[in-house]
């Protein structure tokens, strides 16, 4: 479904019918819309905030960074992080089924990015939604975003930026 065939002024809807659908476990629907619909939705957050996020790093017990990981969930369905994160502690408490949920959203948010690009150039970037989603899809793709030997800088073209 393109982005474009939804009525201006029905993002809220479209997320949520989005999320609802991605909740029961429907991984037919398009990632990509969700991610994109998220950033015009003021409800959704997809960055989480930073004292949430480190939360998510730290030795506390499961339970607690699994509260924080479903907190940045419902903040922001598309936060990929937050789901890898759900789906790592729920396998760790031994919840299988959620594991697999989780870790199919984890893959399909990250498909929404990959798929069909390279990286290479403008036209065939990664668009992603925030700077952690960038890190996290680098990361993924064993390609590093800091360190020696890597430099970055800001592309301006029209209102589209990108990272080179």
């Amino acid at each position: 479904m393109a982005i474009h065939a939804y009525a201006a002024g029905q993002d809220e809807k479209i997320y949520e019918d989005l999320v609802l659908r991605a909740k029961a476990g429907d991984l037919t629907i398009d990632w990509r819309v969700l991610r994109l619909t998220c950033m015009r939705v003021q409800a959704c957050q997809p960055r989480g905030s930073k004292a949430d996020l480190a939360l998510l790093g730290k030795k506390t017990p499961l339970e607690d960074n699994l509260r924080v990981a479903l907190k940045l969930i419902d903040e922001g369905f598309p936060n990929i992080e937050a789901h890898a994160s759900a789906s790592g502690i729920y396998r760790a408490l031994g919840n299988m089924e959620k594991a697999q949920a989780e870790y199919a959203i984890t893959l399909s948010l990250m498909r929404s990015i990959v798929d069909g690009h390279d990286g290479k150039t403008k036209e065939t970037a990664y668009e992603v939604i925030t700077g952690r989603e960038e890190y996290f899809v680098l990361t993924a793709l064993k390609l590093p975003y800091y360190g020696p030997g890597v430099t970055s800088s800001l592309v301006l073209d029209g209102a589209h930026k990108f990272s080179r």
